[in-house]
């Protein structure tokens, strides 16, 4: 019993626990990573975000992916015709249409309000095309968020008629599950925003957004007509995953109620499911769980300062068993 309440082992736990909890191996990481995938995937919510789907039967009805783009243009029109509110419209489209429909989909874009996607990449890129960036204000000095060598944009065309365009990129975590994802990216010092906090600020009517930095790391981010978002010192926040009332692009309902429609491709060999905490979903499908997070403020926040509040917690126990073991002596 003396052997267990000696100083010096409760001085080599001390020593051994905060040189684990300082280097964080990777057994450790992964164990509180499945920890968050507990409170995340707690209480469920349906959201009303609609998903439409370009799946099989789309494909059977309108012919081989890709489509012509002025089919894109027709889905984005039915869509309002049946009551959409904002059309997130998840396809990337960073070639010149091979059926040369480019000029009907880009009149479509101006007719009708539709957030599209673009990526950030390390790659060489041709730069022909100018990647979309609306207003952004830093309050705060020093280059923050996770940086990218460039921005793949979609055609000119498209990017300047779009009412919006995000960065898709996600950030998995050592386990390959995308548990968080940035709402802001930096390539040349210029930031990007994603394409959920995109939708918001296009959603809320806003011409910018704002990014608040503090000692050189991401404090929060903010819509100014919907308020402050919360984030990691480098921009990322957890993802709430949700349930979510979901149509095919052929047999949609009679009223989307000015609903925000998320469209993503789930026909069979022509997309790849992200891993997630709630299992494997479409890329769209995350989307959707990353703006109804976003919208219901239900992401979970772990501060920059616990970790140095967990080391403290040790050192105050292991402290107090050396106070207690002279005590028994």
């Amino acid at each position: 019993m003396k052997k267990l309440l000696s100083p010096w082992l409760a001085l080599l736990t001390l020593s051994l626990i905060i040189g684990i909890r300082v280097f964080d191996p990777t057994f450790v990481e992964s164990i509180r990573l499945r920890y968050f995938d507990t409170l995340l995937t707690q209480d469920i919510q349906h959201s009303d975000i609609v998903v439409v789907n370009i799946d099989d039967e789309t494909i059977s009805q309108k012919g081989q992916w890709p489509f012509p783009r002025n089919e894109y243009g027709s889905i984005i029109k039915e869509l309002y015709g049946h009551g959409a509110g904002l059309v997130l419209f998840n396809v990337f489209l960073p070639d010149n249409d091979r059926f040369g429909h480019d000029s009907s989909f880009a009149t479509t874009l101006t007719e009708y309000p539709v957030v599209l996607p673009q990526a950030a990449t390390n790659d060489a890129i041709n730069k022909t095309f100018e990647p979309f960036r609306p207003g952004v204000s830093v309050i705060g000095t020093g280059d923050v968020g996770i940086s990218y060598e460039n921005i793949q944009p979609n055609i000119q065309a498209l990017n300047d008629t779009a009412t919006g365009v995000g960065v898709v990129n996600t950030l998995p975590e050592i386990d390959g599950v995308t548990r968080r994802v940035p709402m802001v990216v930096s390539s040349y010092g210029l930031l990007y925003p994603s394409i959920s906090l995109e939708t918001l600020r296009v959603a809320s009517g806003d011409k910018s957004f704002q990014v608040k930095v503090n000692d050189g790391s991401i404090e929060a981010v903010r819509i100014p007509k919907f308020g402050k978002i919360q984030t990691d010192s480098i921009g990322r926040i957890w993802v709430k995953p949700a349930t979510f009332t979901e149509y095919s692009s052929s047999h949609l309902p009679k009223s989307f109620n000015s609903s925000i429609v998320i469209v993503g491709l789930t026909a069979r060999g022509l997309n790849n499911p992200v891993s997630t905490a709630n299992g494997a979903v479409f890329p769209h499908n995350l989307q959707a769980s990353i703006l109804n997070t976003l919208v219901t403020g239900t992401n979970i926040s772990r501060p920059d300062w616990s970790t140095g509040a967990e080391i403290l917690a040790v050192v105050v126990l292991i402290i107090s068993m050396i106070i207690f073991s002279r005590d028994i002596n």
